[in-house]
C-alpha cells in the first residue's frame, strides 16, 4: 500500500517489489485457509480437485517469486551499470512485458507437472506432509515416475538458468561497484535485501527439495514439520521485514512534506531524463546546473531550497555528505538570496484584529466588529457546515467535488489570506505586499516573547525545535512594525 500511495515510489524497482509482496499474499492463500480449517474443524482430509488446486497456488507463487526476483536483479544491473540507459531501457511498456513474463511463465509451467501427477492411479491415499506438493502426489502412484522425473529435471534446468542469471548479474554489479565509493553504497542501499530475499528463498526452496525427495522417517517429527513448512512460512513472513524498511524510512516525513518533495523530485529526474543523466547519482555540479535553470526561470531562492531538500532525500551522497549540506549548494543558494531577495511582507495593521475586541463595547462601530469575533464566528461554523460535513476535521471544503470533506493546508492558507486581503478591502485600504498566511505565526510569536513568554515555550508552541529558527526567521521587532497596535488592542 505504500509503494501505491506515494508517487515517488512508482519507480520500476518498487513496482517489481510490490509483486513480489503480491505474490507473497497469493501463496500464502494457498496454504493457510487449509491450514487453519484443518485445525478449526479436527479435519485433515481433502479431494484430489482440491489438492491440485492447492499444488498449483503454491508452486506457481515461489516459481513466481524466483522469476520476480531474476528481473529484479535485471533492474538493479542496469540501475547500477548502466544508469544513463535505465530509463529509455525500463521504461513503462518493458516493466508491463516483465511483469507478465514473471507471471505467465510459472503458471504456465506448473500446469503440465500437475497434470502428469493426477492423471495417474493411485495406489496410497495419505500424504505426510501439512499441504499438497507435486512429487507427494507422484508417491502415491501405483505406475512408473520416469515422465513426471524427466518434465521435473527440465523444470530444474530452465529455473537453474534464472539463478545463473541472477548469480552473473551480482558479479558484474560487484565489480562494477568496487570501483566507486558511490557505487559501493548504492549497491548496498537497494540491492542488499534483494539478497537476503533471495537468500532466504533459495534456502527454503532447497529444504523443501531435500525433504520431499529425501526425506526419512528417521529424522525427529519437530525436524520433518519445520522442512515441510518453511517454504511456505519463512519467504512470506521475512520478505516484508527484510523491505519493511520502505515504509520506515518514508514515515519519517509528514504526508505533506513526502508529497511535496516527490513532485519536486519528478521535476529533477524529468530534466535528468532529458540530458540523458542518472538522477540518483549525478555529480554536484548537476545539481548546480538544475538549481541555476530554476532559479533564472524565476523561482524564488526559498522554492530552489524545497528542490535541494527533495533531491537531497532521493540522491546518493557524495563522498558521504548529502547534497543539501554540501559545501557548493550552500554557497548557491546564499548567493540566490542576495540576487533576489525576500520581498518584505506588511501584514499587521489595526483594521486586521480590531474586530477581535469583546464586550463591553466602547462605541456602535466595536458592537459591529465583534460580529467577527473567533469564538461566535467557529461556533456559527460548526452548526451550518453540520449540513453537509462528512469529516472529523474542524475545516472542511463548502464546494463540489470534495464538499464536506477536509480542507488542505494550502486551501486554509489562502483563506487566511483572502480573509486578511477582505479586511482591508471593507475598510478602504490597500492590502499588504505579498500577504502570506504564515506572517501571522511570526506576529503571534514576537509578541508573545514581548509579554513575557519564556523564548523555550514560545519554541516549544510553535514546534521550532531551537530558538535559533525563532530568532533568525520569525522574531519581529514589534516597535517598528504597524502590527505592534494590532496585537495590543
Amino acid at each position: 500500500m505504500v509503494i501505491i500511495k506515494t508517487k515517488a515510489l512508482h519507480e520500476p524497482m518498487y513496482i517489481f517489489l510490490s509483486h513480489l509482496c503480491v505474490n507473497g499474499v497469493y501463496g500464502a492463500s494457498g496454504f493457510y485457509p487449509k491450514f487453519l480449517s484443518d485445525l478449526i474443524l479436527d479435519s485433515y482430509v481433502i479431494s484430489s480437485h482440491m489438492c491440485a488446486l492447492q499444488i498449483f497456488v503454491i508452486y506457481s507463487s515461489l516459481l513466481c517469486e524466483f522469476t520476480i526476483l531474476t528481473v529484479m536483479s535485471y533492474d538493479r544491473y542496469v540501475a547500477i551499470c548502466k544508469p544513463l540507459d535505465y530509463h529509455s531501457k525500463l521504461t513503462k511498456f518493458t516493466c508491463v512485458k516483465l511483469i507478465l513474463f514473471s507471471w505467465i511463465v510459472p503458471n504456465f509451467s506448473v500446469i503440465p507437472a500437475i497434470l502428469l501427477s493426477n492423471l495417474r492411479p493411485f495406489c496410497k491415499y495419505y500424504i505426510d506432509k501439512f499441504y499438497c506438493d507435486n512429487w507427494s502426489i507422484v508417491k502415491l502412484s501405483c505406475t512408473s515416475s520416469f515422465v513426471n522425473n524427466v518434465y521435473g529435471y527440465t523444470f530444474a534446468i530452465i529455473y537453474l538458468s534464472c539463478a545463473v542469471f541472477i548469480i552473473v548479474s551480482y558479479v558484474k554489479l560487484i565489480s562494477v561497484c568496487k570501483a566507486s565509493l558511490e557505487n559501493r553504497r548504492k549497491f548496498w542501499q537497494t540491492c542488499l535485501p534483494h539478497i537476503l530475499s533471495l537468500i532466504n528463498f533459495t534456502f527454503a526452496l532447497l529444504f523443501d527439495v531435500m525433504y520431499s525427495r529425501y526425506g526419512s522417517n528417521d529424522i525427529p517429527e519437530s525436524l520433518r514439520n519445520f522442512l515441510a513448512l518453511e517454504l511456505v512460512i519463512v519467504p512470506p513472513v521475512f520478505n516484508p521485514l527484510i523491505y519493511g524498511v520502505v515504509e520506515t524510512i518514508l514515515q519519517s516525513r509528514a504526508p505533506s512534506t513526502r508529497k511535496l518533495y516527490a513532485l519536486k523530485w519528478r521535476v529533477f529526474t524529468s530534466w535528468c531524463s532529458d540530458r540523458r543523466l542518472d538522477p540518483v547519482n549525478c555529480p554536484i555540479g548537476t545539481v548546480l546546473e538544475f538549481l541555476q535553470d530554476r532559479f533564472t526561470a524565476g523561482l524564488t531562492p526559498s522554492t530552489l531550497k524545497v528542490y535541494v531538500a527533495a533531491i537531497g532525500a532521493y540522491h546518493i551522497p557524495l563522498g558521504g555528505i548529502s547534497v543539501g549540506k554540501d559545501p557548493l549548494v550552500s554557497r548557491f543558494l546564499r548567493g540566490t538570496w542576495r540576487l533576489r531577495p525576500a520581498v518584505p511582507t506588511n501584514v499587521a495593521r489595526p483594521i486586521v484584529l480590531q474586530a477581535f475586541c469583546p464586550p463591553p463595547f466602547q462605541n456602535a462601530d466595536q458592537e459591529a466588529n465583534n460580529l467577527l469575533c473567533p469564538v461566535r464566528a467557529l461556533d456559527a461554523y460548526v452548526h451550518r457546515a453540520a449540513l453537509w460535513r462528512k469529516s472529523d476535521q474542524l475545516f472542511v471544503c463548502f464546494g463540489s467535488p470534495n464538499r464536506g470533506g477536509p480542507v488542505s493546508k494550502q486551501r486554509m492558507s489562502k483563506w487566511v489570506v483572502e480573509a486578511i486581503s477582505l479586511a482591508y478591502e471593507a475598510a478602504g485600504q490597500p492590502s499588504p505586499l505579498a500577504v502570506r498566511s504564515h506572517s501571522t505565526r511570526s506576529m503571534a510569536a514576537s509578541k508573545a516573547l514581548i509579554s513575557g513568554v519564556s523564548l523555550q515555550d514560545v519554541c516549544d508552541a510553535a514546534g521550532w525545535s531551537s530558538p535559533h529558527t525563532f530568532v533568525r526567521f520569525y522574531s519581529l521587532d514589534l516597535d517598528s512594525t504597524p502590527g505592534s497596535q494590532v496585537l495590543s488592542s
